[in-house]
């Protein structure tokens, strides 16, 4: 709900932390659903990159958020983004063990 007020305000729906992470990062690192359905509704780049060069779908696979991920790919979400480690999100949940999202 904050999201969705902060945007229907006027707030930028791709600012970034000094981490270079927006709102679509932390949604999709704690697993929040409907916090991620709300920027990509709203058109947020849904590709961008942090420090890390970790995209949203890189970190709700490696926390195992696997409606999140679904989503994720659902809108578009590039497979095939290197982190800086030169690791995907296939790469990712396979490291982890998390054959679910696989």
């Amino acid at each position: 709900e904050v999201v969705k007020v902060l945007l229907d305000k006027g707030a930028s729906i791709d600012v970034m932390t000094k981490w270079k992470e927006t709102a679509l990062h932390m949604a999709a690192a704690n697993g929040h659903l409907k916090a991620v359905k709300v920027p990509l509704d709203k058109g947020a780049s849904i590709d961008v990159m942090s420090k890390k060069n970790e995209t949203a779908l890189h970190i709700a696979t490696k926390n195992s958020h696997l409606e999140v991920v679904k989503v994720l790919l659902d809108k578009g979400a590039s497979i095939d983004v290197m982190s800086k480690k030169n690791e995907t999100a296939l790469h990712i949940a396979t490291k982890n063990s998390h054959l679910e999202v696989v």
